[in-house]
């Protein structure tokens, strides 16, 4: 891991390149749509991370919840490349400062600050480019 790239909630936020808006728009719409037709939240984040999983390009996701220690709510992609390796530090510091952030292979954005829950990426393909589309799909998870 090298250097963090951070991002919180903001302007800077809403700089996605035009290239995105397509993929960004497509992918909040299939959310509103599982959202509404999911018998449960559990069925609706399972549905929203296997959609990031191909949407950004990771091998895995998952749903992570602060219990005091961190508990994977739900998981898609690759199990070994999340379970075993959460990022823990990562995760407190996302969560301590409410911010997203990107340090190679992971990509890390709060979901639900009450509940203590953030969303976890991992991928080398991930790019510190995603961080406002992650960070603007956190925001309706």
């Amino acid at each position: 891991m090298g250097s963090p790239s951070w991002m919180r909630w903001g302007p800077e936020a809403w700089r996605v390149q035009a290239s995105e808006v397509p993929a960004l728009l497509q992918t909040s719409e299939r959310l509103a749509e599982s959202a509404l037709e999911a018998p449960s939240e559990a069925k609706f984040l399972e549905q929203a991370v296997r959609d990031l999983v191909i949407m950004l390009g990771a091998d895995a996701a998952a749903v992570v919840e602060r219990t005091p220690d961190w508990t994977v709510i739900v998981h898609a992609g690759r199990d070994e490349a999340i379970r075993p390796r959460l990022p823990q530090p990562l995760l407190a510091e996302a969560q301590d400062r409410d911010a997203a952030l990107h340090d190679a292979p992971w990509l890390i954005v709060p979901v639900d600050a009450r509940h203590g829950r953030l969303l976890v990426l991992h991928g080398e393909r991930l790019v510190s480019d995603a961080l406002p589309i992650a960070l603007a799909i956190g925001r309706v998870l």
